[in-house]
């Protein structure tokens, strides 16, 4: 531990200290993940092969597009 850090006035040798700092940037990371846009964190499901589209029927008759 540095001279700096120790005289900072956060309690860093404390292991109380040490959860909250990762449960809070845990917490930061999942809002950051669900709310910005970032294509790089986002990664699109690839549909599945072999699956079929269901068909639009209106009263069990197919609709023509």
């Amino acid at each position: 531990m540095s001279a700096r850090l120790a005289q900072s006035g956060f309690p860093v040798g404390d292991w109380q200290f040490w959860v909250a700092t990762a449960a809070v940037a845990l917490i930061l990371g999942v809002v950051a993940w669900k709310v910005l846009p970032i294509a790089a964190l986002r990664r699109r499901r690839r549909a599945r092969a072999g699956r079929t589209k269901a068909t639009l029927t209106i009263g069990g008759k197919p609709v023509s597009k």
